[in-house]
């Protein structure tokens, strides 16, 4: 049942993180398209200002504002797969000799530590989110409600804390039982094929 659990979540996790590829893709469009507006508008008004025209100013409104929010997107959009995948930064010096049950339970305890934090962020944003949406706080240039921006990270933040939890599960199930082999790598490679 693990297995088939982590591998749907695993399928989820990794088109969450297209969805942020896409967010990263906007952002970068919104970007190249303020800089190719404010770039022809300095051209356009050197001519203008020899022929006695009136200057332009081009530019996307809210560059700021659009980047941020898609930024919010690809971070808290990849995070979950991150942690699925088993990306994340890790040393290895001193557990890369232990049997593998040992290493796996040592996982299962970070992924227990990871998970506690993810809900400590989730509950805290959630507490920012609540407060900013009864003062009814907006953005300054486009008036965009800040909800849109908490709505990301909670998702990502709230998709990782079921992602450290299953990790924690997966890896507890091999630490104490060794039968089955390791999930987390079959699960992967099966999702892969």
């Amino acid at each position: 049942m693990i297995q088939a659990s982590f591998k749907f979540y695993f399928r989820l996790t990794r088109w969450l993180a297209y969805g942020g590829e896409q967010a990263d893709n906007a952002a970068m469009g919104v970007t190249i398209a303020d800089i190719l507006l404010r770039a022809s508008s300095r051209a356009v008004n050197l001519v203008a200002a020899d022929l006695g025209i009136e200057p332009v100013g081009w530019a996307v409104e809210g560059v700021v504002e659009l980047v941020q929010l898609f930024v919010m997107g690809v971070a808290f959009a990849a995070l979950p797969f991150a942690f699925m995948r088993g990306a994340h930064v890790s040393v290895d010096l001193f557990t890369a000799r232990l049997a593998r049950r040992v290493q796996s339970l040592l996982q299962a305890a970070a992924a227990v530590v990871a998970l506690w934090f993810m809900v400590l962020i989730l509950q805290h944003g959630w507490v920012q989110m609540l407060n900013q949406i009864e003062y009814g706080d907006v953005s300054m240039t486009l008036a965009i409600p800040y909800v849109w921006f908490w709505t990301p990270l909670l998702a990502g933040v709230a998709m990782s804390v079921g992602a450290t939890a299953l990790l924690a599960l997966a890896h507890v199930g091999f630490a104490v039982s060794g039968k089955g082999g390791d999930v987390l790598l079959r699960a992967g490679a099966a999702v892969q094929d």
